[in-house]
Order: C-alpha cells, then sequence, then structure tokens
C-alpha cells in the first residue's frame, strides 16, 4: 500500500502478508520517507509491525546528504537499539563525481570504521 504527501511525493509504504488461514491481509512492515527544503529524499524509517503490541517498532534509518548539484553525496545506514534508545551506525557510503556528474567512486565503510562526527564534518 502507498500513501503520497499532497505534492505527490511517496510518504510511505506498507507491506501485507496474506493469511491463508483467516483469509485477510496482515501489516508486516513500513517505510517512510522524508524530504528535505529542496524535494530530496533525505530520510527513510524502516519498521515492524508487532502483532502482540498493535503497534509499529522502529528497526532502522538511511540519512542521506546531496552535494550542491542534488547529486547523493552520501548516506548513513543505522539501526534503532530498543534498549539503549539510540541509533547505531552500521555502515557509511561516501559518493564522489567528475565533472560531468559521472560517479567516479564510492566509498563504504563498516561502523567500526566511522563516527557520525567525522561523517558529519565530511559534509560539513
Amino acid at each position: 500500500m502507498q500513501v503520497r504527501t499532497s505534492d505527490k511525493q511517496l510518504d510511505s509504504l506498507v507491506g501485507l502478508e496474506w493469511d491463508t488461514m483467516h483469509e485477510e491481509w496482515h501489516r508486516v512492515s513500513k517505510t517512510e520517507f522524508k524530504y528535505n527544503e529542496s524535494g530530496y529524499n533525505h530520510q527513510t524509517l524502516s519498521y515492524r509491525w508487532d502483532t502482540v503490541a498493535k503497534q509499529w517498532i522502529l528497526l532502522g534509518k538511511d540519512e542521506r546528504h546531496y552535494n550542491p548539484y542534488g547529486l547523493l553525496s552520501g548516506n548513513i545506514f543505522s539501526s534503532w537499539d530498543e534498549a539503549s534508545e539510540q541509533w547505531k551506525n552500521l555502515r557509511q557510503r561516501i559518493f564522489t563525481y567528475d565533472a560531468k556528474d559521472q560517479l567516479l567512486a564510492l566509498i563504504q565503510e563498516l561502523a567500526e570504521l566511522f563516527t557520525t562526527q567525522g561523517f558529519d564534518n565530511y559534509f560539513g
């Protein structure tokens, strides 16, 4: 199921699963999309449906950064730690482009190799 904002941007997607025993659809997953002032998707949040608590449980996020030309310059993938109620970085990707906006390099680092402070400074 798709939900769109008033300006036709994708707001969320809900994953459904067919229950053959009860012959009905059940919620399984949800993805929400957030946009910056330029209209680019700068954050994606992922959830799973808790059938006992009957609520969405936050799983992860993808934070995206763009260069002044609107090209994706990097992103951080994180998972939500319910125990500490904090985001745990999993990996980051950094994109570099040539003068014709062609992708030159994609660097991917795992969480133990970077900090968000360093990553934020890169895009600062």
